[in-house]
C-alpha cells in the first residue's frame, strides 16, 4: 500500500504542475499554483474530519473507512480523466526552452530544493514529537494546532496568487527574491520554535513556519516552469521531487548525528542552516532568470 501511495505521489509531482502550466497562460500561473497549493492544507483539515465522521457518526470499521476513501479517490481520478489534453507548450515559445543541464536557474533551484529538503522533512517529523515531549501536548491539541496552521496557510495562499502574478509580470527577477525570503523565514521560524523557552513562543514560531511552508512549492514551481522547456517540465519536476527526497534523507541523517551532541531541539536549530542556504541559492537566481526565461506567445488572459 505504501509503495502504491508513493507511486501516486510521485506521479502527482511529475504531472500536475506541468499540466497546469500548459492549461493556463503565464499571467495566471501564480494564482493557479497558489490555489492548487491550498489542496494540501485543506486535505490536512478535511481528512481527519472525514475519517472522524465515518468512524464516529456512521460507526464504520477501518475497512469500511478505507473503502469509502478509496471510492472518493477513484471518483476524483475518473473526473480528471475527462479533462482535455491542452498540448505541450500551448502558451510558450517551445523552441527557446532549456533543460536542467543548460539552465543556470534550474540548476540552482534544484540545489536549493535539495538543501530545503534537509530542513523540511526532519522538521515535519520533529514538530509533533517536540510538542508532545517538550510541552506535553496531547494528540487532540496537536491536531487542533496543525489544523489552525493549515487554515491560516489557506488564507495566505488564496491572497498570494494575484500578488505573485503581478510581481512576475512586472519583473520576473523579483520572484526568486521573494521566494528566498519565504524559505529563509520558514527555516528561522522552525529553529526558533525548537529552542523557544515558553510554549506560547514555540507555538507562535511554529505557526509562522507551518504557514510559510505551503507557499514555497508554488513559488519555486513558478520559477521552474518559467525557465524549463515545456516538453521537459515533467522530467524536471520529477528530478525536483527526487532532490527533495534526497535532501530529506540527508537531513534525517544530519538530525540524528547532531542530536547526540546538542539534543533534539538544538539539532533542529542546526539543520535550519540548510534552509537558510536554500534561500541564498534561490536569491542568486534573480540574476539568471531573465536570461533563461521562456518567451510567452501572444495570449488572452481568460481566467
Amino acid at each position: 500500500m505504501l509503495l502504491v501511495s508513493g507511486l501516486a505521489n510521485g506521479s502527482q509531482i511529475a504531472l500536475h504542475s506541468p499540466l497546469l502550466a500548459d492549461i493556463y497562460p503565464p499571467a495566471a500561473r501564480g494564482r493557479v499554483l497558489a490555489l492548487y497549493g491550498t489542496a494540501m492544507p485543506a486535505g490536512a483539515i478535511l481528512s481527519p474530519l472525514t475519517v472522524s465522521a465515518l468512524a464516529g457518526w456512521l460507526d464504520l470499521d477501518w475497512r469500511a473507512v478505507y473503502a469509502v476513501l478509496g471510492v472518493l479517490s477513484l471518483l476524483g481520478c475518473l473526473s480528471a480523466s475527462r479533462l482535455r489534453d491542452p498540448g505541450i507548450g500551448r502558451y510558450d515559445d517551445v523552441a527557446t526552452g532549456r533543460g536542467l543541464s543548460r539552465s543556470r536557474t534550474l540548476r540552482r533551484v534544484f540545489a536549493a530544493f535539495v538543501a530545503y529538503g534537509m530542513l523540511f522533512v526532519p522538521a515535519a517529523t520533529f514538530l509533533s514529537v517536540h510538542l508532545k515531549g517538550r510541552w506535553g501536548l496531547d494528540a487532540d491539541v496537536r491536531g487542533l494546532f496543525s489544523a489552525c496552521c493549515s487554515a491560516v496557510a489557506i488564507v495566505v495562499l488564496t491572497t498570494l496568487g494575484r500578488r505573485l502574478d503581478s510581481i512576475f509580470q512586472s519583473d520576473p527577477g523579483k520572484v526568486p527574491t521573494a521566494t528566498a525570503w519565504v524559505v529563509t523565514c520558514s527555516a528561522v521560524a522552525f529553529a526558533a520554535g525548537a529552542v523557544a523557552p515558553t510554549l506560547s513562543l514555540s507555538l507562535a514560531a511554529f505557526l509562522v513556519g507551518l504557514t510559510l511552508t505551503p507557499l514555497i512549492v508554488p513559488m519555486i514551481t513558478l520559477i521552474m516552469i518559467a525557465v524549463a522547456e515545456p516538453g521537459g517540465r515533467s522530467y524536471t519536476a520529477s528530478l525536483f521531487g527526487i532532490g527533495l527526497a534526497v535532501g530529506g534523507l540527508a537531513g534525517a541523517g544530519l538530525l540524528s548525528t547532531v542530536e547526540k551532541a546538542y539534543g533534539t531541539a538544538g539539532a533542529v536549530a542546526v539543520i535550519a542552516l540548510p534552509g537558510v542556504a536554500a534561500g541564498l541559492i534561490i536569491a542568486s537566481t534573480a540574476r539568471t532568470i531573465r536570461t533563461d526565461l521562456i518567451p510567452a506567445r501572444e495570449e488572452i488572459l481568460d481566467v
